[in-house]
């Protein structure tokens, strides 16, 4: 039987830059893509990540979380 796929929306909070969070996540070999891209108007606000899990593992889903979760709290 195939993978499931799904995917989900991330509300950013109040300030985030989607663009700058994506960019860094590729940097890392993550794949987000921002919401923005999916507006008919582009517009960049609320700042949301779409988030898709197809054909992926626990594991590398859990990598990519680690790699990147410092972009989505704000944290070092």
């Amino acid at each position: 039987m195939p993978p499931k796929a799904s995917a989900t929306v991330a509300h950013l909070p109040a300030g985030a830059d989607e663009h700058h969070i994506v960019t860094a996540a590729r940097e890392r070999s993550v794949g987000l893509y921002g919401m923005s891209a999916h507006r008919a108007s582009h517009a960049t606000a609320p700042a949301q990540l779409v988030l898709g899990f197809g054909n992926v593992g626990e594991r590398a889903i859990a990598e990519g979380i680690a790699a990147i979760g410092h972009l989505l709290t704000g944290r070092p």
